[in-house]
């Protein structure tokens, strides 16, 4: 099982979001942990949702601010809608799509090395250079993951990312909400598609 965790800063209002997921890279089965929390250290949003069934089945709940959970909802995909996420978690989220998204030379524009606590590190960046809007990536050559992000404004520096990865031995429980304790609202998402669909027409411009 693969384990990954992110911590994302806002430079300017000192808030930050945590992300921890648990993924099954075979079954695609995954959990994530989502908290955010202020430059004051107050929680503002603490959720988990789970995804299995192919990305089919999902199940979000939604967590006070020490981590009980107090609501819920469940929905399914259709499988089309599913099968377009299973194959944008296997892109972006599990480990060997990962590492490839980070090796297109088309996109990515190699900026050398640096070491960094005994790490040798491959610096590449994206963006608009000259105007000074740029996303900057760490790898660890190594192991080929990223270990930090920077993104830029104008040459301003305006959030970082940094990054945790390692393998972790598959834990059932982890996978299960039964244990939650909420009742699940249950969400039709073909017919929310539906009303999307006709809102989007219906505000589309010629």
């Amino acid at each position: 099982m693969e384990y990954t965790k992110t911590s994302f800063v806002f430079q300017d209002s000192g808030e930050t979001i945590v992300t921890e997921t648990w993924m099954d890279p075979v079954t695609l089965e995954n959990r994530t942990n989502y908290i955010v929390t202020s430059a004051s250290g107050k929680i503002e949003k603490n959720f988990t949702y789970y995804t299995n069934d192919g990305a089919k089945h999902h199940i979000n709940i939604f967590r006070d601010e020490n981590g009980k959970a107090v609501d819920g909802q469940e929905f399914y995909y259709s499988q089309e809608k599913a099968d377009t996420n299973a194959e944008d978690l296997k892109k972006f989220d599990v480990f060997a799509g990962r590492k490839v998204m980070y090796e297109d030379a088309a996109f990515w524009t190699d900026k050398g090395t640096v070491i960094s606590d005994g790490k040798t590190l491959k610096k590449i960046l994206c963006g608009n250079e000259q105007e000074g809007n740029t996303t900057c990536v760490y790898i660890d050559e190594a192991t080929g993951f990223p270990v930090k992000e920077e993104s830029y404004e104008k040459g301003k520096l305006i959030s970082t990312m940094t990054y945790e990865f390692k393998y972790a031995d598959r834990d059932e429980k982890l996978f299960d909400a039964s244990g939650e304790g909420v009742k699940l609202e249950q969400l039709d998402m073909s017919k929310m598609s539906e009303k999307l669909k006709k809102i989007t027409e219906k505000n589309k411009v010629d």
